[in-house]
């Protein structure tokens, strides 16, 4: 954000930017787990699993990501080979609570309004939404909330895990009295018949942190370069650690990108191209900023 802020206001042409982490420590480990934010799940495939169901945390991960950013009469002149462009930008400070997000996700939807608004675009043109989700409950819940109300235009489902909305869900759509113990199966199959699949709208939206972990300072830099590489391969990378059939029946209303149904997306992207994409990336104590970028066109 500050470095788009530099370039863009022209006190800079060319400047490398970046960010690297290597958290993973005694100290580290046992500071989140003091705070309930790692996953207590032992299975390394479903561990972290943003949007799921299950989940329970993060799994912290290490990485780094450098970029060029600069003007395009920079990159021209020197022939460099373009990825993207961006376009937009947006930051907030929602000030709710050291660790916890607000449940409506109000700091995320402000901070993607203003990077929309910057862009002078409108939520309806952004094809993909690389999510900050981290797989811990209140966080993803929050930033889907933003998404939804943003994106679809709609007052997000209110939050709550409670199987007694399931209950009363399930009774409203059927005739049937309600059940105080489910098996697992059972569920499955009432979440499949209160969650009719609708007509999926909005942008495309996965976290890459099914894949990589939460490597903390190094996350925005990181999956700034995957949503790059989603416009400039023209292909969204799939959520990792969950299914279709895995996904928080909260999130049902969005189209999530898991790696069972990215085959489809892959096709309806090659009739309706990603034009633009927004990544967010969320911190501790309300610090929120979104960037928004263009696939890159010389034509344009």
């Amino acid at each position: 954000h500050t470095h788009t802020h530099t370039y863009r206001s022209g006190l800079a042409d060319i400047m490398v930017c970046g960010s690297t982490e290597a958290s993973v420590s005694p100290l580290s480990l046992a500071l989140f787990n003091r705070i309930n934010a790692l996953s207590r799940n032992r299975d390394w495939g479903t561990a972290s699993q943003p949007f799921g169901a299950a989940r329970d945390g993060f799994v912290m991960g290490e990485g780094a990501a450098i970029i060029v950013l600069e003007t395009l009469e920079s990159a021209l002149r020197r022939d460099a080979k373009i990825y993207g462009e961006v376009v937009g930008y947006g930051a907030s400070s929602d000030a709710h609570h050291v660790t916890s997000p607000p449940k409506d996700g109000a700091g995320a939807y402000q901070c993607m309004q203003q990077a929309l608004e910057y862009a002078t675009i409108s939520p309806s043109d952004v094809g993909y939404v690389n999510a900050h989700a981290t797989s811990t409950l209140l966080g993803d819940n929050a930033e889907v909330q933003a998404i939804t109300r943003l994106f679809l235009q709609q007052q997000p489902r209110p939050y709550t895990h409670d199987t007694e909305w399931l209950v009363r869900e399930y009774n409203r759509h059927t005739a049937h009295s309600s059940i105080s113990e489910w098996s697992e199966a059972t569920q499955k199959e009432l979440l499949t018949q209160i969650s009719p699949l609708l007509e999926r709208n909005g942008p495309f939206i996965s976290s890459n942190k099914g894949t990589f972990g939460h490597t903390l300072g190094a996350a925005g830099a990181i999956e700034v370069l995957c949503t790059i590489l989603a416009l400039h391969t023209q292909s969204i990378p799939p959520t990792v650690g969950i299914s279709t059939s895995t996904i928080d029946p909260l999130f049902y209303d969005i189209p999530i990108v898991t790696l069972d149904n990215c085959t489809d997306v892959q096709k309806y992207i090659h009739k309706r191209p990603l034009q633009y994409a927004i990544s967010n990336s969320f911190g501790f104590g309300g610090s929120d900023a979104s960037l928004v970028f263009k696939r890159w066109s010389p034509s344009t």
